[in-house]
């Protein structure tokens, strides 16, 4: 599952979009991934039965600084909204090449502050939470009877 192509200054990607260190890097990742059990119960007692791994989530935090990356400053929230817009799970691969699958972007929060007389945030904070994404099987060809 590993890439074998170099990001320099690439923290990470999520399809076409770059995290990029010096730029509009994350400071924190959290992972989060359920289990699923289901009770079955019986005369006597309730047992638990694993039905399965559940979808990991992973939500990536960070500030970014427009008034210090020039005109590009305010492009990245908004191609990042513009990926989660296109209702599409890209690739999201590590800086080392991690490939960790395909991710649907299921939330943007986008915390704006410290205004220039022209309205332009000096700091925006985001919190961008992604979900693995399955492709729902094939139905397999009906046999004739």
């Amino acid at each position: 599952k590993r890439i074998t192509a170099t990001m320099t200054n690439v923290l990470m990607s999520l399809g076409d979009f770059q995290f990029e260190i010096a730029r509009n890097a994350f400071s924190e990742l959290q992972k989060s991934r359920t289990y699923r059990w289901v009770d079955v119960e019986t005369l006597s007692l309730t047992h638990l039965q694993y039905t399965g791994r559940g979808a990991q989530s992973i939500i990536l935090s960070g500030t970014l600084h427009p008034s210090y990356l020039g005109e590009k400053g305010m492009d990245y929230m908004k191609r990042l909204t513009d990926l989660a817009d296109s209702a599409l799970s890209p690739l999201l691969i590590s800086a080392s090449g991690e490939n960790f699958g395909r991710y649907a972007i299921i939330r943007i929060d986008e915390d704006q502050s410290q205004f220039t007389a022209a309205g332009i945030p000096r700091k925006i904070e985001f919190k961008i939470e992604l979900r693995e994404y399955h492709e729902l099987p094939k139905p397999s060809p009906q046999k004739k009877k």
